[in-house]
């Protein structure tokens, strides 16, 4: 995670994430979980309103066993 601020007055200014998920899912129902998260996530929405957000969901093969 990046986090970007400034210092007068105190406040974030953009926040970029990349949220690594091991799942054995198609690429298809990664995105519609990110979609998810924008829309309905509270730990989204709460910094969205005062800053811009921006990130991806990258999808990380299981272990094999």
């Amino acid at each position: 995670m990046q986090v970007r601020r400034q210092d007068a007055p105190p406040r974030f200014t953009a926040l970029t994430y990349e949220l690594r998920l091991v799942a054995d899912e198609p690429q298809r129902r990664i995105d519609l979980l990110h979609q998810n998260l924008l829309r309905f996530g509270t730990v989204y929405n709460t910094p969205a309103a005062a800053c811009d957000i921006d990130g991806t969901v990258v999808p990380v093969a299981p272990p094999a066993g």
